[in-house]
Formats: structure tokens, C-alpha cells, sequence
């Protein structure tokens, strides 16, 4: 990998035989549980991806649309039913993107409407082919992020099948453990077909005060060792930042503390670069 990065520079990106730029990295978000940052991760990630000049996609696959939301800034992007993330799983991952950011990040919105996908055999059987994984990898971005929803189910576990790096933002407490040992059982299978799939942990919302956040933070460190790349303290700033009127990530907002700031930095650049 290594290697390969020093031949491409800072552009995440492979040719294939015909010399087509190819997208590297695909990553997805996910805890079978609400509440844990998985949009707050997405945003971030996204946000410092395209600061370093890496032509950045995000589908949103959750019908509440929160990270189309705030990537955007548009309120009401959950009743815009037309396109998006809905459009990329029925078409196999053709379609274009539905938006395009100040900033240049390609996004796939997520809207009310994508309940629909989850009882659709044609959707289903296009998800779980090869031919997805193979169009989402010409699509021209050099990364792409996938926000997914809490509840099992097709937007849930097929995003697994076409990524090379799986994400799970997990709280300290009982729920949120479960919800991460929920994960794994799904990648066991995953992995007989997408053996490469590499697994990334953050702790998320942590209080350093609370007996039981450490206990719960022991516990996951035993449990899952050099997967767990970030430990991320509990901050408004980290929910205020995407409340802004023009929402931005977490190291440019001005009411985040220097060692909020540092914490995300050096977390997104662990897991973008």
C-alpha cells in the first residue's frame, strides 16, 4: 500500500488496463445501534478528505438524512425524494451524484424513500452482485464514504460486500457493545467474500469521569485490540459543528477547544491517509 501511495502521490487512485482512474477506497459506517456518530464520523471524514485534495463522494443511506444534511446544508433533504442514494442501488452504481458541495464532495442523498430498496429484489440482486462493486469503483472519486442505518437489512449489510475498509463508532455503554458484537457476527460471514475487508473501531463519546466509560473501553481494548484506532472524548462542539448555518467539521469550529480539534484531526487523517 505503501508503495503504491508512493507512485500515485496524493492521488488515491489506480488505472486499470485501458488506463481508467479508478476509484481506491471505499469505506463504510456502521453500528447496528443509533446514537453512536456515525454521522458525525461521516461528516468529518468526508470534510478532510476533500482538504487534501482527494475528489470525495458520500452516499447516505439512511432515510433520516442526516449527514445529507449537514454536508449540504439543506433542511429538508430527507422529503427530497428524487435521486441520490436510491438512484445509485437501483441503477448498480451508475448514477451521478444528486449534489454537489461548496467544497466538491460528491453526495448521494438519503430521503424517506429508500425504505422502498429494502423489499425490492431487483434492488437486492443488483446489490449483492459484483457488477455493483465493480461501477461504484469507476465512478470518478478517490474516496467514497457510505453513512448506513442502525437497523439490519439491505442498506445495512451490502455496502460491506463493495468496501475495502468497514468503520464502527461504538459508545462505551452495554447497548452500544452489543451493537458492535452484532457487527462482527454480520462481517463473519462478509469476509468469506470480501476477505480484504479491513475493521476499524472508534470509541465515541467517551467520559474519562465515568467509571463505567472505562470499564466498557477496557473491555472493547481486550476485545478487539489493534482495531480500535481512536478513542474520542464526549464534546458538544462535535454535534454543534454541523449545526452551524454553515456547518463545518469539527478542527475549523470556532467554539471546539485545541484538544477537541487535535483529537478528530489526527483520527480522520488514521483513517483517510
Amino acid at each position: 500500500y505503501e508503495m503504491l501511495r508512493s507512485l500515485v502521490g496524493s492521488e488515491m487512485c489506480i488505472r486499470d488496463r485501458q488506463g481508467v482512474k479508478r476509484m481506491q477506497l471505499i469505506f463504510t459506517i456502521i453500528n447496528r445501534k443509533g446514537g453512536v456518530g456515525k454521522t458525525s464520523t461521516v461528516f468529518n471524514l468526508a470534510h478532510f478528505a476533500a482538504e487534501q485534495g482527494l475528489r470525495t463522494g458520500v452516499v447516505d443511506l439512511d432515510t433520516q438524512g442526516s449527514a445529507s444534511r449537514g454536508l449540504t446544508g439543506e433542511f429538508d433533504i430527507q422529503h427530497d425524494y428524487e435521486g441520490g442514494a436510491i438512484d445509485l442501488l437501483k441503477s448498480g452504481g451508475t448514477a451521478p451524484p444528486s449534489r454537489i458541495t461548496a467544497n466538491g464532495i460528491s453526495v448521494w442523498h438519503g430521503h424517506e424513500a429508500l425504505e422502498a430498496v429494502d423489499s425490492d429484489p431487483a434492488v437486492e440482486e443488483l446489490a449483492y452482485s459484483s457488477q455493483m462493486k465493480e461501477q461504484l469503483r469507476k465512478l470518478p472519486l478517490d474516496v467514497l464514504f457510505i453513512d448506513t442505518p442502525p437497523a439490519i437489512g439491505l442498506r445495512h449489510v451490502a455496502p460491506l460486500y463493495w468496501s475495502d475498509r468497514v468503520l464502527i463508532p461504538v459508545e462505551p455503554d452495554t447497548e452500544a457493545v452489543i451493537g458492535l458484537q452484532n457487527v462482527y457476527k454480520t462481517l463473519e460471514s462478509v469476509k468469506f467474500e470480501n476477505p480484504g475487508l479491513v475493521t476499524m473501531i472508534a470509541i465515541n463519546k467517551f467520559k474519562s469521569s465515568s467509571k463505567s466509560h472505562k470499564a466498557m473501553r477496557e473491555v472493547v481494548e481486550e476485545s478487539y485490540g489493534q482495531e480500535v484506532i481512536a478513542v474520542l472524548n464526549d464534546r458538544v462542539a462535535v454535534a454543534d459543528c454541523r449545526q452551524e448555518d454553515v456547518p463545518v467539521p469539527v478542527w475549523r469550529y470556532r467554539r471546539a477547544n485545541k484538544a477537541t480539534k487535535d483529537q478528530w484531526l489526527n483520527f480522520v487523517r488514521a483513517v483517510v491517509l
